[in-house]
């Protein structure tokens, strides 16, 4: 912050109304007008909270400086991707202290802490989490027709179990995409994980199917809805070790489901009408 000795906040907002009197400039006539439509305490106001600071860097500099700066903290791949979620918590914590009626700053510890986060999230063990409290745009449960949908329908899930898996199938679809499009997978990494989640399903599916000796639609429904808490629970394996967002494996499941890789009850490809459903 500059020195406030050197301020003086009374000449500055001289000069600025003759300036808007002057009007010298037409390109900046509406900026006048703004100026002059406030009282004289709004403008003093606005003058003293306002900097002006020499030979600041542009934009474009200062992002290229903290890609600089960054090296030492993310491998030089991952710098593009791990700078934009740095700005992106970054313009949110201002935004929150702009809203705010009380005075407050973003300290430099809180700045540490945020980046000691975000490398955490870049190891080798680890991948960044960006969609925990995503949601799809428009959801509508009883119409919804896709393949993974009438899965959960075959096992009589109810539209809460529905909800969540719509959800969940949403997260873990843009979370994959990102991390493709960002090149943070290794090559394979994602169709080794999808095999990884088809594998545990097959050894779910086989220990509780194991266990029951009926074969009538009641007991159908309710292996099915075994299989089906199963993976989403314990079955729930992370992509890497230390990633612990588990909508990524839920949702993946339901990737899965969606092309009838996996399926909860167990006679789904008999009973799935799949002429008159979409997959998604």
């Amino acid at each position: 912050m500059p020195d406030e000795s050197l301020r003086n906040v009374d000449s500055a907002l001289g000069l600025m109304q003759e300036i808007c009197e002057e009007r010298s400039n037409a390109t900046n006539k509406s900026s006048y007008e703004a100026f002059q439509s406030l009282s004289i305490m709004q403008q003093r106001k606005l003058v003293n909270s306002t900097y002006v600071l020499a030979n600041a860097q542009t934009i474009t500099d200062v992002a290229q400086d903290l890609k600089k700066k960054l090296r030492t903290t993310v491998e030089n791949r991952h710098i593009e991707p791990f700078l934009i979620r740095l700005e992106g918590t970054w313009f949110k914590q201002a935004i929150q202290l702009l809203s705010s009626t009380s005075f407050a700053a973003i300290s430099l510890g809180k700045l540490v802490s945020i980046i000691d986060d975000l490398r955490s999230q870049f190891l080798p063990s680890n991948l960044p989490s960006d969609f925990d409290d995503a949601l799809p745009t428009i959801m509508d449960i009883n119409g919804d027709e896709r393949i993974f949908v009438e899965q959960l329908r075959l096992i009589n899930a109810s539209e809460f179990v529905i909800k969540k898996a719509i959800i969940n199938y949403y997260r873990a679809s843009e979370q994959r995409s990102r991390w493709l499009r960002e090149n943070l997978l290794k090559p394979g990494e994602d169709g080794k994980y999808l095999a990884r989640l088809k594998e545990e399903w097959d050894h779910h599916f086989s220990l509780h199917e194991m266990n029951t000796t009926g074969s009538i639609e009641i007991d159908c429904i309710q292996l099915g809805r075994k299989i089906y808490t199963s993976c989403q629970n314990e079955g729930a394996r992370p992509i890497r070790r230390d990633f612990d967002a588990e909508y990524v494996a839920r949702g993946s499941y339901h990737a899965l489901a969606d092309k009838q890789k996996i399926g909860w009850h167990p006679e789904y490809e008999a009973q799935l009408n799949v002429g008159n459903k979409g997959a998604a």
